[in-house]
């Protein structure tokens, strides 16, 4: 899981944002070598806004997506704190039905 995040964040960082015709790659023989240079697994959807076109590459797996999810949890209490319907001081109890499987048991915690 650290090699994908890894992997994703240096797409991110080095992906030049308007490749000149020299700089042009081709983002599934970038995820394909990826993926096979590092011991995890690759999945990637990517959609360029600008021309439409989607790259995938394993993207028909399922996915545990474990700590992403803290993600969007977070831009949604964030949304709800601008929207004065929560403050960052209010305090939040987790009853036992709100715990959900994860691996190794980890959703117990």
């Amino acid at each position: 899981m650290r090699t994908f995040l890894f992997a994703v964040f240096l797409l991110l960082v080095f992906a030049p944002a308007h490749p000149t015709p020299a700089q042009t790659i081709d983002p599934e023989a970038a995820f394909e070598r990826i993926d096979d240079e590092s011991s995890g697994t690759l999945g990637v959807y990517m959609y360029d806004q600008a021309s439409g076109t989607e790259y995938t590459h394993n993207a028909d797996r399922d996915w545990y997506l474990a700590s992403t999810v803290k993600i969007p949890l977070a831009i949604a209490v964030l949304q709800r704190v601008e929207d004065g319907e929560l403050s960052l001081d209010d305090t939040v109890t987790l009853r036992e039905s709100d715990f959900v499987d994860g691996p190794i048991g980890a959703g117990r915690y």
